[in-house]
């Protein structure tokens, strides 16, 4: 799917604001784009005009990554503010090849789709202070998104879509605006 919203046009869903900040959304495999949506208002609220001139980028589960990855090295001007997988990690050094934005890494703990033990081999492998790791407790796979269509692996959060996008947006918010990027 090519959506063509303002001056961006990609395989994801795109988001901008007056500020000229964007958002965009490579989703998870079996999600509609407008899963994305309040996730994106929450982001969006959060960051209150403080990010200008700025694209972050959101790659939900293995789909997202790939596809968040293949438009990041088409194009490397991308995600200026930062690349942030929701329930994904990278496995392999080729996974982040050509990766200079700043990485964010988010998993539920009640994740049925990511294994915790991915999330954490990745972190001993690629953590530092430009690739940082972090868990949203009580999320699953699907609260990264929202809507009632779950993926049939996934486990049943402990949180509802509000919680968990309120506590995604904030972690998203000190990464982006951290002094020691």
């Amino acid at each position: 799917k090519f959506l063509l919203v303002g001056v961006c046009l990609c395989a994801a869903l795109c988001y901008g604001s007056a500020s000229g900040t964007k958002t965009v959304f490579f989703p998870e495999e079996g999600y509609d784009l407008s899963m994305y949506e309040p996730l994106n208002k929450v982001i969006m609220t959060s960051f209150g005009g403080k990010l200008q001139d700025s694209e972050i980028c959101f790659a939900h589960g293995k789909k997202g990554f790939v596809d968040g990855m293949a438009a990041y090295r088409s194009n490397p001007e991308r995600c200026t503010a930062g690349l942030v997988l929701l329930g994904a990690a990278p496995g392999k050094s080729q996974d982040l090849q050509g990766l200079e934005a700043p990485l964010l890494v988010l998993a539920g703990d009640l994740d049925g789709i990511l294994r915790f033990s991915s999330f954490a081999a990745a972190k001993h492998k690629f953590g530092s202070t430009k690739r940082r790791f972090a868990i949203i407790q009580g999320a699953s796979h699907h609260s990264f998104a929202s809507g009632d269509k779950p993926l049939a692996l996934d486990l049943r959060p402990d949180i509802g879509h509000s919680k968990a996008h309120s506590t995604i947006a904030a972690v998203v918010n000190d990464f982006v605006f951290s002094s020691d990027k």
